[in-house]
């Protein structure tokens, strides 16, 4: 069974960027089909940015029907054994260079205490 979870701070994401971009609902459902699927996609839209104990975190671009030409970001937690996904970031590149690293060594921080 797979299992969708997402950290506090990914939830205000969601949330501020859905008021901006109102087809996010719909893409965020199409991007976790996707994961179903492919766990982590093999192709150049996706990023592995580390792997920690049962962790493997995971950049994505997903496709936002609202931005047209442009996409949003996607950081999340992998972990193969449980077959769980725990999102960690959502963001924009017009509005953010790069993803939050203080976020990711805290989500890991936390997760591997807890192991």
């Amino acid at each position: 069974m797979t299992l969708f979870d997402e950290i506090h701070e990914f939830q205000k994401d969601y949330k501020r960027l859905n008021k901006k971009y109102r087809s996010l609902p719909e893409d965020f459902e199409r991007l976790k089909q996707a994961l179903l699927v492919s766990p982590i996609p093999s192709d150049k839209h996706t990023t592995v940015l580390t792997e920690q104990g049962p962790y493997q975190i995971i950049k994505v671009r997903m496709a936002c029907r609202a931005l047209k030409q442009s996409s949003l970001r996607v950081i999340y937690a992998y972990e193969e054994q449980k077959a769980t996904f725990t999102f960690i970031e959502l963001y924009f590149k017009g509005d953010k260079p790069s993803q939050d690293d203080e976020r990711i060594r805290s989500f890991l921080k936390e997760r591997l205490s807890q192991d």
